[in-house]
């Protein structure tokens, strides 16, 4: 099923899994009247006939969770999360804006963000709160392994960071079928940021080392069902693609910081070929300076925090 997201990205793929007398749902949607609506429509239709008896949270961004709540409540279904992406969620919507606010203006301040983006801040905090529906504070945790046996087929769980910190894959051993999330999607590279959070994480090589391992257990005949645009055939090559394309990025961003001493958002012209309102320049720089953390993790770079505490990359 597709629902609609007001972004760029227009929409959302969640699933319904036909579980022993009620269904097992794969993901909510964006907390929105709009969302809302196509639910009702849903439930009155396709999904009549059988309750929703549990709802799977593959990771916390609002285009996942946010309808969640709205859709427990309606429904009484179980929800299950692995536990860093529910508490995540919680976390996020609990927020008080001055102090997210701060911290993540410093983030970006620091690494080179201009006027536009920086006053955007005070709003995506407050977006999140506004996108994610009242969650309930008891879930069934999942983690990496666990098998989950719904209607006919046993379905193991994995779970990997970078996009998402411990985004949920699902995946049938017997008929090759990966719900992939945001892991995987055909001709999209799903955004991998380094979060104002965990300033000193290093989300491209968790993400790199989750398409490693995507690739040793899929079979080439899998059909993956990803999270945005169509499902498709090709996981091996897919895989292939989005490494590869990190890779490129890593060699632009080198190639940059030989020349001068960079900041990140220095580099946003250089790695894209594209001009961003503020949302987007912000998930444009928070990539990049996953890209940055990756190299000086490797000793390809070198950070220096210059004065009013501006941080660039030089080799």
């Amino acid at each position: 099923m597709r629902l609609p997201l007001p972004l760029r990205l227009n929409h959302v793929n969640v699933y319904a899994l036909a579980d022993r007398g009620s269904w097992t749902i794969v993901d909510a949607g964006y907390g929105s009247e709009e969302t809302f609506s196509v639910w009702e429509r849903l439930l009155a239709g396709p999904l009549s006939g059988r309750p929703v008896g549990r709802l799977i949270v593959t990771h916390f961004h609002p285009d996942h969770v946010g309808a969640a709540g709205w859709l427990l409540r309606r429904t009484g279904a179980e929800l299950l999360m692995t536990r860093s992406e529910f508490l995540l969620a919680l976390l996020r919507r609990a927020e008080t804006a001055p102090d997210s606010q701060a911290l993540e203006t410093e983030f970006f301040r620091s690494h080179g963000a201009g006027p536009e983006l920086l006053g955007s801040i005070g709003r995506r905090v407050a977006g999140f709160r506004a996108a994610v529906t009242h969650l309930p504070p008891q879930a069934r945790i999942l983690a990496d392994g666990d098998i989950l046996e719904i209607g006919e087929r046993v379905w193991q769980i994995a779970t990997g960071g970078g996009h998402s910190p411990e985004q949920i894959v699902l995946h049938s051993l017997s008929d090759g079928l990966l719900l992939s999330a945001d892991h995987l999607i055909d001709r999209i590279s799903p955004n991998i940021p380094l979060s104002y959070l965990e300033p000193h994480d290093d989300p491209l090589a968790t993400y790199m080392a989750v398409l490693e391992r995507l690739d040793a257990r899929v079979a080439p005949d899998s059909l993956v069902l990803p999270g945005h645009r169509l499902p498709f055939y090709g996981a091996h090559p897919r895989i292939r693609e989005l490494i590869s394309h990190h890779h490129h990025t890593l060699e632009k961003i080198l190639k940059a910081c030989a020349e001068t001493p960079r900041q990140g958002a220095d580099l946003i012209a250089t790695v894209y070929e594209r001009s961003f309102g503020a949302d987007g320049q912000a998930l444009a720089l928070s990539e990049i300076l996953a890209h940055l953390s990756y190299l000086e993790r490797l000793g390809k770079l070198q950070k220096e925090v210059r004065s009013e505490g501006r941080i660039f990359f030089w080799i």
